[in-house]
């Protein structure tokens, strides 16, 4: 997949999920990880090492993220 690709796709959830609640779009994406995971997996031990390697990867996403510049270029 190109970058263009992954961004247009996250372009397009981002829209979808406009509006929601951290809550409620905690509750989809769940749902959606759920049955991405099953399916591309051959026993709970496969899922369970996938989990843990974007697990991985989202904690340093999220320690990398600057929140102070994302909170100054959000509308007040």
């Amino acid at each position: 997949m190109t970058d263009d690709e992954l961004d247009a796709i996250n372009e397009k959830i981002s829209n979808l999920f406009e509006g929601k609640t951290l809550d409620e779009v905690a509750t989809v994406l769940k749902i959606q990880l759920a049955m991405l995971v099953t399916q591309g997996s051959e026993n709970s031990e496969d899922v369970s090492d996938f989990l843990d390697e974007i697990t991985t990867e989202v904690e340093d996403m999220v320690a990398d993220f600057d929140f102070t510049q994302a909170s100054e270029g959000s509308p007040s």
